[in-house]
């Protein structure tokens, strides 16, 4: 998010912490990277403003920044460097200066975004299991090997065919029959809603592909409203058909009565109602006028 250039005065005028950074979200989301490690280059990309590539915050002062010892500060500069993401030279009052590569120029950061490329194409879900399949994989050999490359992308192919022989194939299934069966569901409501039509009009629906697309997007916008229940979708759809004052009876018409909160149904019996889409405050106003309802099964909010 870029700030105006209001914003920037403000925060330099009264900010002690401002100023630009180098860091980028492939870094944060860098799978091979410790939180330890991520935090201390956030803090030392602080130091980094404009096209300055290198800094020489004191340890002391880091660790008191990030709130922990010299020891650990010590301990993530190694990683940072092991991992060839920063390098740093002495000087000569002993102190060191840290200069951060470019992010598109890092081994590790580029293997991170290949894998995450394929975890996207497997459609994996982020879990326990997903977690356990990493840890395999960075105690592999061909992890290793990689680490030890430059060029990572000469490895692409290896690493696709090792998460596949990994990742659950039936899981990632699954995900995508659930999402079927769901398309199911709204075909079916669909074809109750034809079936509806033709109890009260005396002829089918007309339909084609076209139409039949967008009258699956209105039912499942009303499916939606309904908090995914299908037998709620259901009792909306009767209670349209048995609407005198419907005239127009298309899934159009039927999403936007149940958007708008016009369409209600009060029951004699039990001078209970069902709403279409009701807020609160409206069920609240609704239940004052029952007595004016209990002659009739549907009504109509003007």
């Amino acid at each position: 998010m870029e700030l105006n250039k209001d914003v920037l005065k403000y925060m330099k005028d009264n900010f002690h912490n401002n100023g630009y950074t180098t860091k980028t979200s492939a870094l944060d989301m860098c799978l091979f990277l410790s939180l330890e490690a991520k935090q201390l280059y956030s803090t030392l990309s602080q130091y980094c403003y404009g096209k300055k590539r290198e800094c020489n915050p004191s340890q002391s002062r880091l660790a008191f920044q990030l709130r922990t010892t010299r020891q650990r500060i010590n301990k993530y500069v190694n990683e940072l460097r092991e991992k060839g993401i920063i390098y740093t030279t002495f000087n000569s009052d002993g102190s060191l200066t840290y200069y951060l590569k470019q992010i598109e120029t890092i081994s590790i950061i580029q293997h991170s975004e290949i894998v995450y490329k394929i975890l996207h194409d497997f459609k994996a879900v982020f879990d326990e299991k997903l977690e356990k399949i990493i840890k395999q994989y960075q105690e592999s050999e061909l992890f290793i090997t990689i680490e030890l490359s430059s060029e990572p992308e000469r490895f692409k192919n290896k690493i696709y065919d090792w998460f596949t022989s990994k990742i659950d194939k039936n899981s990632v299934k699954s995900v995508a029959q659930k999402k079927k069966s769901k398309m199911d569901e709204m075909e079916d409501m669909l074809n109750y809603f034809h079936e509806r039509y033709l109890d009260v009009k005396g002829e089918p629906m007309t339909s084609n592909i076209k139409d039949r697309s967008i009258d699956l997007e209105n039912l499942w916008r009303v499916h939606k409203r309904c908090g995914y229940i299908l037998e709620e979708l259901r009792k909306r759809i009767d209670i349209f058909f048995n609407s005198p004052q419907i005239q127009f009876h298309n899934t159009k018409v039927f999403a936007q009565e149940i958007t708008q909160s016009r369409l209600q149904h009060a029951s004699k019996n039990n001078e209970s109602y069902i709403t279409l889409g009701l807020s609160r405050e409206k069920i609240n106003l609704f239940e004052n006028k029952k007595e004016s309802l209990q002659t009739t099964d549907f009504v109509l909010e003007e």
